[in-house]
């Protein structure tokens, strides 16, 4: 920032301008190389790999519990279903001997 005041007011008295608009902004910076630019897109790359795998990992989590809650609901159904049948055919069987 201190760069670019002493920059703006030399450019100023260089050149006897006396618009107070900004000068050479930007031009100053020197653009990535190529291999910069390459090493950049590898990082980001690898960067949204990470954060996809990371997601992937906690989705296969909740697909795991979800599916062992399911598992827990169908043995419990089948619990159930299998308790009554008892009970279904114990009621024939009291009903055969009374008769």
């Amino acid at each position: 920032m201190v760069e670019n005041t002493i920059f703006q007011s030399s450019y100023k008295e260089i050149t006897r301008c006396k618009s107070s608009s900004v000068h050479g902004r930007g031009n100053m910076s020197k653009r990535p190389t190529e291999m910069a630019s390459i090493e950049a897109q590898l990082q980001e790359q690898a960067r949204a790999t990470e954060t996809a795998n990371q997601k992937n990992i906690e989705l296969e989590d909740e697909v795991d519990k979800l599916n062992d809650k399911l598992a827990d609901q169908k043995a419990e159904s089948e619990r159930i279903l299998e308790e009554k049948m008892q009970q279904f055919r114990e009621e024939e069987r009291k009903k055969n001997t009374s008769i």
